[in-house]
Protein backbone atom coordinates (compact mmCIF):
# COMPACT_ATOMS: atom_id res chain seq x y z
CA UNK A 1 0.00 0.00 0.00
CA UNK A 2 1.29 3.45 -0.95
CA UNK A 3 2.54 5.73 2.03
CA UNK A 4 1.58 9.35 2.20
CA UNK A 5 3.17 12.40 3.13
CA UNK A 6 0.93 13.91 5.37
CA UNK A 7 0.66 17.56 6.91
CA UNK A 8 -1.65 18.61 9.82
CA UNK A 9 -2.15 22.43 9.65
CA UNK A 10 -2.95 23.73 13.51
CA UNK A 11 -0.79 20.76 14.42
CA UNK A 12 -0.29 22.60 18.46
CA UNK A 13 -4.12 23.26 18.79
CA UNK A 14 -6.32 21.30 20.26
CA UNK A 15 -7.97 20.05 17.00
CA UNK A 16 -4.74 19.46 15.49
CA UNK A 17 -4.12 17.10 18.42
CA UNK A 18 -7.38 15.09 17.42
CA UNK A 19 -6.66 15.16 13.76
CA UNK A 20 -3.39 13.27 14.51
CA UNK A 21 -5.70 10.77 16.83
CA UNK A 22 -7.37 10.51 13.77
CA UNK A 23 -4.59 9.84 11.47
CA UNK A 24 -3.32 6.84 13.97
CA UNK A 25 -7.42 5.57 14.31
CA UNK A 26 -7.84 5.33 10.88
CA UNK A 27 -4.53 3.72 9.91
CA UNK A 28 -3.86 6.24 7.13
CA UNK A 29 -0.82 5.21 5.68
CA UNK A 30 1.68 7.91 6.59
CA UNK A 31 5.40 8.10 4.76
CA UNK A 32 6.08 11.10 6.94
CA UNK A 33 3.66 13.12 9.11
CA UNK A 34 4.92 17.02 8.89
CA UNK A 35 3.11 19.29 11.92
CA UNK A 36 2.52 22.59 10.60
CA UNK A 37 1.25 25.80 12.53
CA UNK A 38 2.40 29.83 13.43
CA UNK A 39 5.25 31.25 13.39
CA UNK A 40 4.60 31.45 17.17
CA UNK A 41 4.40 27.36 17.40
CA UNK A 42 6.86 26.78 14.86
CA UNK A 43 10.33 24.75 16.34
CA UNK A 44 7.70 23.12 19.12
CA UNK A 45 7.61 19.59 19.24
CA UNK A 46 5.06 17.01 18.83
CA UNK A 47 4.68 13.28 19.43
CA UNK A 48 3.32 11.06 16.66
CA UNK A 49 4.03 7.22 17.21
CA UNK A 50 6.34 7.71 19.26
CA UNK A 51 8.55 9.92 17.54
CA UNK A 52 9.73 13.83 18.28
CA UNK A 53 8.70 15.51 15.20
CA UNK A 54 9.26 19.47 14.63
CA UNK A 55 6.83 21.46 14.00
CA UNK A 56 7.34 23.71 10.82
CA UNK A 57 5.73 27.60 9.89
CA UNK A 58 2.59 26.86 7.84
CA UNK A 59 4.29 29.50 4.51
CA UNK A 60 3.09 29.77 1.12
CA UNK A 61 5.68 27.35 -0.17
CA UNK A 62 5.77 24.15 2.64
CA UNK A 63 3.59 22.15 0.82
CA UNK A 64 5.97 22.13 -2.18
CA UNK A 65 8.96 21.91 -0.27
CA UNK A 66 7.78 18.89 1.82
CA UNK A 67 6.38 17.51 -0.90
CA UNK A 68 2.91 16.90 1.14
CA UNK A 69 0.62 14.43 -0.82
CA UNK A 70 -2.57 14.88 1.79
CA UNK A 71 -3.20 17.79 3.93
CA UNK A 72 -5.19 18.20 7.12
CA UNK A 73 -6.47 21.33 7.95
CA UNK A 74 -8.12 22.94 11.65
CA UNK A 75 -10.45 25.48 11.13
CA UNK A 76 -8.63 28.09 12.53
CA UNK A 77 -5.75 27.42 9.80
CA UNK A 78 -8.11 29.35 7.63
CA UNK A 79 -8.76 32.18 9.52
CA UNK A 80 -4.88 32.49 10.70
CA UNK A 81 -3.58 32.70 6.92
CA UNK A 82 -6.19 32.05 4.00
CA UNK A 83 -3.46 33.23 1.88
CA UNK A 84 -1.37 30.45 2.53
CA UNK A 85 -4.15 27.66 2.02
CA UNK A 86 -5.62 29.42 -1.53
CA UNK A 87 -2.04 29.86 -2.62
CA UNK A 88 -1.00 26.10 -1.82
CA UNK A 89 -4.78 25.10 -3.96
CA UNK A 90 -3.82 27.40 -6.56
CA UNK A 91 -0.28 26.54 -7.08
CA UNK A 92 -0.51 22.48 -5.61
CA UNK A 93 -3.61 21.60 -7.46
CA UNK A 94 -2.09 17.72 -7.35
CA UNK A 95 -2.86 17.83 -3.31
CA UNK A 96 -6.00 15.90 -2.10
CA UNK A 97 -6.92 18.35 0.95
CA UNK A 98 -9.33 16.48 3.65
CA UNK A 99 -10.79 18.05 5.96
CA UNK A 100 -11.52 17.12 9.57
CA UNK A 101 -15.34 17.54 9.38
CA UNK A 102 -15.99 14.83 6.79
CA UNK A 103 -17.13 11.33 8.19
CA UNK A 104 -14.53 8.71 7.64
CA UNK A 105 -16.98 7.05 5.03
CA UNK A 106 -16.70 9.80 2.85
CA UNK A 107 -12.75 9.50 3.02
CA UNK A 108 -13.34 5.74 2.17
CA UNK A 109 -11.32 4.84 4.88
CA UNK A 110 -11.80 2.00 7.22
CA UNK A 111 -10.84 0.81 10.65
CA UNK A 112 -9.75 -2.58 10.77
Amino acid sequence: MKKYIVAVVGATGAVGEELFKVIKEYDIPVEKIVPLASAKSAGKTIEFNGEQIEVLELTCDVFKEQNIEIAFFSAIAFVMLPDVWLSSLIISTDVPFLFFCLRAHQLNLNKN
